[in-house]
C-alpha cells in the first residue's frame, strides 16, 4: 500500500501488516522538494528501506546501495534514540526539537511501526496518542476502561505492559489489528461476523447458567475491536452497548420480583372548600429553600423532572421527602413565583419574599 507523505514528493511504501513499512522516498538531508521528482540540490530523491525486528520496531534504514544510512534503538515503551550509520549518538538538527533527538532523513515510523512527533514526543496510535516515557496513553481507552479485559481496568495503559510482546495498532485493544489494513474488508467482515457470534454464544451461557461473566466480557471486547477494524468506530460503539446490555439482562434472575408496596401517605388536612379562613391555613412541612436562578436545583436531593430544560415551565424540581417545586417567572396574575406541592398533596404559591399561599382548600380539588 502506498501513501504519501507530509509534502507532494515523498511516499512511503507498507507491506501486509497494517504497521509494517518497506521503503519511503526522500531528498537527501538538507534537501527540500522542489517538485514532483527534484530536490533542492537539483537531484532526484532517493529511496530508503526499513529494516524492523519480529515487533515491526523499525531498527535501521538503509539507502539503495545497502549501505546503513540511520539506526535505532528504544527505551521499554518506544522512547527513541537516534543513531548515526556506525551506531553512535546522532548529533544533526531538528527543525523543532533539540539536536540528534529527529531522524536526519525524514523517517517519522519508528516504535512498532508507528509515527513519532519529536517536538511532542509522542506517538500516532491512530486513535490517541502514547508518551513512551510514561509508558502510557495520554487519553483514556475509546472502548472504555474495561473495553480491553487484558489491561484490567487501567484506560491508559499500554498493551497490558508488554510492549515487546503484543501490539496495538489502533490504540484500543492489547493485540488488536493483525493483519490490519492489509486483510482485506470481506476478511474483517467475516472475523467480525464470527466475534460476534461467540460473543451472543457467551452471553446465552450466562444466562442459562453454564458460562462465566468475565469469559462473556472478554468475547464482548474481542467483538467490539473486530468490528472496529471491520466497520468503524460507530458501528463498534453501538455493538459495544448492544451487547454489554445483554450480559447486563443474561445476569438478572429469572423469577420475576414482587411489587414493593407503596408507602402510606398521611390524610391531608381535612379543610372545608366553604371554609372562609383557609387561606391562613401554614404547611405542616417545612417550606423549600428556593433558589435563586430557577434552573439550579433547591438544594441536595432535588431532580428536575419534565420534557424541558432545567427551569423552564416544562417541568419541576423534585425530591422524595420534601414534594414538588415548579418554577413561575412570567405569571401574569401573581408575578415571579413558585408552586409548591407538599409531600402531603397539597398545593401552595410561594412568592419571593413572603410566607407560602394555600393555592386552594387543602385536601380538596378545585
Amino acid at each position: 500500500m502506498v501513501g504519501a507523505g507530509c509534502r507532494s514528493m515523498p511516499m512511503d511504501v507498507w507491506g501486509r501488516y497494517i504497521d509494517e513499512l518497506v521503503s519511503m522516498r526522500r531528498c537527501p538531508p538538507g534537501q527540500t522538494p522542489v517538485g514532483s521528482n527534484l530536490c533542492s540540490g537539483g537531484g532526484p530523491p532517493m529511496d530508503y528501506y526499513f529494516h524492523a525486528d519480529d515487533n515491526y520496531n523499525i531498527m535501521a534504514v538503509t539507502n539503495s546501495t545497502g549501505a546503513v544510512a540511520e539506526r535505532y534503538e528504544y527505551g521499554d515503551f518506544g522512547e527513541p534514540q537516534f543513531l548515526n550509520s556506525a551506531g553512535g549518538a546522532a548529533t544533526h538538527d531538528c527543525p523543532a526539537s533539540p539536536p540528534g533527538t529527529c531522524s536526519r532523513y525524514g523517517n517519522p515510523y519508528l516504535f512498532t511501526g508507528r509515527e513519532y512527533d519529536p517536538e511532542s514526543r509522542l506517538y500516532n496510535y491512530r486513535t490517541r496518542y502514547l508518551d513512551p516515557e510514561a509508558g502510557r496513553f495520554i487519553t483514556r481507552d475509546t472502548i472504555g476502561i474495561w473495553g480491553d479485559q487484558s489491561e484490567l481496568g487501567n484506560g491508559y495503559s499500554f498493551v497490558a505492559n508488554s510492549p515487546f510482546d503484543v501490539h496495538d495498532p489502533f490504540g484500543r485493544q492489547a493485540g488488536g489489528g493483525g493483519s490490519g489494513a492489509g486483510a482485506s474488508a470481506a476478511v474483517l467482515a467475516s472475523k467480525a461476523a464470527a466475534a460476534h457470534t461467540a460473543a451472543k454464544a457467551a452471553i446465552a451461557a450466562v444466562a442459562n447458567g453454564t458460562g462465566s461473566v468475565q469469559a462473556a466480557s472478554v468475547l464482548i471486547a474481542a467483538a467490539v475491536s473486530a468490528a472496529a477494524l471491520a466497520f468503524g468506530d460507530d458501528v463498534a460503539m453501538a455493538l459495544q452497548r448492544t451487547l454489554q446490555n445483554a450480559l447486563k439482562n443474561a445476569q438478572k434472575p429469572s423469577t420475576p420480583q414482587q411489587p414493593r408496596p407503596s408507602p402510606k401517605r398521611p390524610p391531608r388536612i381535612p379543610v372545608s372548600k366553604e371554609d372562609k379562613d383557609w387561606k391562613d391555613t401554614k404547611p405542616h412541612h417545612p417550606v423549600p429553600e428556593l433558589p435563586t436562578d430557577p434552573s439550579q436545583p433547591p438544594g441536595e436531593g432535588w431532580e428536575w423532572k419534565g420534557k424541558g430544560p432545567p427551569g423552564s415551565p416544562d417541568g419541576s424540581w423534585v425530591h422524595p421527602e420534601k414534594g414538588k417545586l415548579h418554577p413561575h417567572q412570567d405569571s401574569p396574575k401573581h408575578g415571579p413565583h413558585w408552586d409548591w406541592r407538599d409531600p402531603d398533596g397539597n398545593d401552595w404559591r410561594i412568592p419571593p419574599d413572603g410566607p407560602p399561599v394555600p393555592k386552594r382548600p387543602c385536601g380538596r380539588s378545585q
